[in-house]
């Protein structure tokens, strides 16, 4: 565990995949948002 060599791919890696997390999460929320809107109008 030295310069930034070591670090950086790391912390961007953790990065990238609280961000991949972060995304399909928004996205079931986004569709369950369009479930419930599309049966409370229909």
């Amino acid at each position: 565990m030295g310069g930034w060599g070591d670090q950086n791919p790391t912390a961007t890696q953790a990065a990238d995949l609280d961000a991949k997390i972060n995304g399909r999460s928004l996205i079931e929320i986004h569709r369950g948002a369009i479930w419930f809107t599309w049966y409370g109008i229909h």
